[in-house]
């Protein structure tokens, strides 16, 4: 009987009997032999065989995997019985073996070196399962990739330039480039770097960030540009009795004047544009003293400016005096005027 069917031997032969079951499917079987004659003293005879069932073992695909971080192979055997030992040998030379659960087993490593890995697995014969098929995978570990996301905006002359770059990196150094400026060792922390740059003329710039490999990440460098723009005022002391005139120097394609706010000692002026980056602003007379003038930029294109300078009027260094006289006979009297600025 095979699982209580029961079943006729095909042939005998040299003291065995055979009967030949290829239907049978992979799995695991009760083999009963009942009432055999023909034994020694007419006795009879029963058992219970069980068979091995043949295996295939497949191992789970690992394509990369990054240095530090754990590396589990899995292997599947095909019998789900099957809780014996599996074989693994790494790059021909290095064999490690671990058991399986269901037909299940594990191994995991963890700080493997930076290298290219052949894995052959197979499952070793037991009482129940015979030894199964090599199955093959082939993964890497490299080292982490480093990201350097750098966010530096556009700024006006006078204003430092303010540049940051955000890595997977939480600590350790790096190095900005700025320009022809080199800066060395800007800290990481907590996964950022920040830097101020100051004293930038007008022009574009590029700002390289460089990480050099420190453990398991590898080198990386990124690029980035940004502008500074001119934005400067021009406040020359003034004669008493003469209009005050500001000049501002603006990127050219500045083109709305509303964009542009001056204010002198608290009082708003209009702005005039030329088209070529130049503004100007006509105060009204005042008198001797110094007056805080604030001009700010507050259009869309460029980032929020601010300039706070002073303006002083001063008294007139030269200046003319009016002279008239009424005509007179001798020995009359003539009316001299003198007029004063």
């Amino acid at each position: 009987k095979v699982n209580d069917t029961e079943i006729a031997y095909d042939t005998y032969a040299n003291g065995y009997y055979y009967y030949d079951y290829t239907a049978l499917p992979q799995g695991y079987y009760n083999i009963t032999v009942e009432g055999i004659k023909g034994l020694d003293n007419n006795e009879m005879k029963y058992g219970i065989v069980k068979s091995k069932v043949y295996t295939n073992i497949t191992v789970a695909l690992i394509e990369q995997i990054n240095q530090g971080e754990r590396v589990v192979l899995q292997a599947i055997v095909s019998s789900p019985t099957a809780n014996g030992i599996v074989e693994y040998t790494i790059n021909g030379r290095n064999v490690y073996t671990n058991t399986t659960t269901n037909g299940v087993s594990y191994l995991i490593f963890k700080n493997m070196p930076v290298s290219y890995y052949v894995v052959n697995a197979k499952y070793l014969e037991d009482d129940t399962h015979y030894e199964s098929n090599v199955n093959q995978t082939i993964f890497e570990v490299n080292m982490i990739n480093v990201t350097l996301d750098i966010h530096v905006s556009n700024t006006f002359t006078g204003k430092n330039a303010t540049i940051s770059v955000e890595t997977n990196v939480t600590s350790g150094n790096m190095t900005l480039i700025v320009g022809s400026q080199v800066f060395n060792d800007v800290e990481i922390k907590n996964g950022r770097a920040d830097l101020n740059v100051s004293g930038l003329s007008e022009g574009n710039y590029n700002v390289t960030a460089i990480y050099s490999s420190v453990g398991f990440y590898a080198s990386s460098r990124n690029t980035t540009s940004f502008s500074v723009y001119e934005f400067t005022v021009d406040v020359n002391d003034t004669d008493y009795g003469v209009k005050p005139v500001i000049t501002i120097n603006v990127p050219a394609d500045i083109t709305n004047p509303d964009d542009i706010n001056v204010t002198v000692n608290g009082t708003k002026y209009n702005v005039t544009l030329d088209g070529n980056g130049t503004a100007t602003v006509v105060v009204d007379e005042m008198p001797v003293g110094t007056y805080d003038v604030n001009v700010s930029y507050v259009g869309n294109q460029y980032p929020y400016n601010e300039v706070l300078t002073t303006l002083n009027v001063v008294k007139s260094s030269s200046y003319t005096l009016n002279v008239t006289a009424t005509p007179a006979e001798y020995g009359e009297n003539s009316t001299v005027t003198i007029k004063a600025p």
